[in-house]
């Protein structure tokens, strides 16, 4: 009987040690989670181009992608009639003019695109 009281205790306390062994490593884990996050900030770490869409990196200006190359991608997969709204919508909009629409036809139909 004396011996089955003092495995009962030491049982108990090898319990209480595990669990306070559990709460601070789970504890240690978690500031050491925070101070990671904090140090993690944009302003020390630059992104990649492909971190993010809105990156300056990754986005494209408009004088590089105009609505008649808009329209050429278009016509590159076969899709003519989302070439041609796109065309027709910047053309509404004053970003080309009709000279530019009728210049971007003429060259595809003879065949030299640009």
């Amino acid at each position: 009987m004396k011996y089955a009281t003092t495995l009962i205790l030491l049982l108990i306390a090898a319990g209480l040690f595990y669990l306070l062994g559990s709460y601070i490593s789970t504890r240690l884990a978690q500031k050491k989670y925070k101070k990671r996050k904090k140090e993690r900030s944009p302003s020390k770490f630059p992104l990649s181009a492909f971190s993010v869409l809105n990156h300056p990196a990754a986005s494209v200006g408009k004088e590089r992608f105009t609505p008649v190359r808009e329209a050429d991608v278009y016509l590159a997969y076969g899709k003519k009639r989302d070439a041609e709204e796109v065309l027709e919508l910047a053309l509404r909009q004053g970003e080309i003019t009709a000279e530019e629409v009728a210049a971007f036809w003429a060259e595809r139909s003879s065949g030299k695109a640009s």
